[in-house]
């Protein structure tokens, strides 16, 4: 039998042992585990975009802050659509023919100061793949966030009617905080557009069915909010760098 004096030094060897387990070290064992789930993490996604990309799987940017988010469209889901839906007859276009290798379709809102943002990245895009790019421009409006934008995009196609969008279009991100209806027409007169005809076209809202087809195309579509491509037909929200538009690119020309 353990006799009592026994009994007290197994109880004081009990006790040097846990003043041995310092607090830094319980910290340290922590965070190194930490460390390696994280690290398993990371190499997990690493290999799941890996074999998306592989296998042609959808291809998305989300930019968080970087996109207006539509209140009638903030729960749309589809990220790839057949080009028919997106594509629409009539809607202005720039550069190469339909059988172009890319063909992008961009959603966007005139007041929308992210698709303000990526206005310049795209016209950059336009002057470099006018070749082997083919750009669809359709309208968007968030009217509950930008209560100009609606009447911005019928401006845009009573421009388009006479054959002058992309000049307009040019005008109204370039003046983004001046769209009041005076302002729409002075930009059509500035551009060269016949004022009598413009004017009767914005006043009697000749685009209005066109656009809000366009907006619910797009809600149809996976269209959350604004701006929003579509790279043959593959999804990507919010604003994109010229460099990671590049890379984009390159993936979708193999």
């Amino acid at each position: 039998m353990i006799d009592e004096q026994q009994l007290n030094q197994f109880n004081i060897k009990r006790g040097d042992t846990k003043r041995f387990i310092k607090p830094s070290a319980l910290i340290a064992a922590c965070v190194i585990v930490l460390v390696i789930a994280l690290g398993g993490v990371v190499a997990w996604r690493t290999w799941y975009f890996y074999k998306l990309v592989k296998t042609g799987a959808d291809v998305q940017l989300a930019h968080t802050g970087n996109f207006t988010v539509s209140p009638r469209a903030q729960n749309s889901v589809p990220s790839f659509v057949d080009g028919k839906l997106i594509d629409r007859a009539g809607a202005p276009t720039f550069g190469a023919q339909k059988n172009a290798p890319i063909t992008i379709v961009q959603f966007a809102d005139f007041e929308c100061p992210f698709s303000r943002e990526t206005y310049n990245t795209v016209r950059e895009l336009m002057n470099t793949h006018a070749q082997d790019m083919r750009f669809v421009f359709r309208y968007f409006p968030i009217a509950e966030v930008h209560p100009h934008a609606l009447k911005a995009a019928e401006a845009a196609g009573c421009a388009n009617d006479q054959g002058k969008f992309w000049v307009y279009y040019d005008k109204l991100f370039q003046n983004q905080s001046q769209l009041e209806n005076a302002d729409l027409k002075r930009y059509a007169k500035e551009v060269g557009l016949a004022s009598g005809v413009f004017g009767a076209c914005l006043d009697g809202g000749v685009h209005y069915k066109e656009v809000m087809q366009d907006f619910q195309d797009g809600v149809r579509a996976g269209v959350r909010g604004t701006p929003t491509f579509f790279v043959n037909g593959q999804k990507v929200e919010g604003v994109i760098s010229l460099a990671e538009w590049e890379k984009l690119l390159t993936y979708f020309k193999k």
